[in-house]
């Protein structure tokens, strides 16, 4: 996901150099769904990893790599165009009961992403067999 509070994304998405597809768009000012009134304050992009959504179960090089690449690629346009809150939304699902390991992005991967001052937030859920 990414934000801006003067991002407009509609204007680059054509030039966007990536295999993410994007799942939401919009603009500051463009109007919210469902209202007549209500305006964005800000602009946002999200992307999602195709074709997979979600990782597959383990470590999945490709999957965590493909984001990397996109801002690598995409990160000054998108910068330009107003982008300044960077994030890649994470989601684990435990089925364990007692402890839940798991590594995102290794130390190479981290190290090449901090340059974009970019947020990982974790959201852990257990699942019920």
């Amino acid at each position: 996901m990414i934000f801006g509070d003067n991002f407009y994304p509609k204007k680059i998405k054509h030039k966007l150099n990536t295999t993410l597809i994007i799942d939401d768009i919009f603009n500051v000012g463009d109007r919210k769904p469902y209202s007549n009134l209500e305006e964005w304050e800000y602009g946002c992009l999200e992307l999602i990893h195709f074709p997979n959504e979600f990782s597959k179960e383990g470590y999945d090089e490709e999957y965590e790599e493909s984001f990397i690449i996109f801002l690598e690629k995409n990160y000054d346009l998108l910068f330009k165009a107003g982008a300044e809150d960077f994030r890649i939304m994470i989601d684990v699902y435990c089925s364990c009961s007692e402890q839940c390991n798991f590594e995102i992005f290794d130390k190479e991967k981290l190290f090449r992403l901090a340059k974009y001052h970019i947020s990982l937030p974790i959201s852990i859920y257990q699942e019920n067999n």
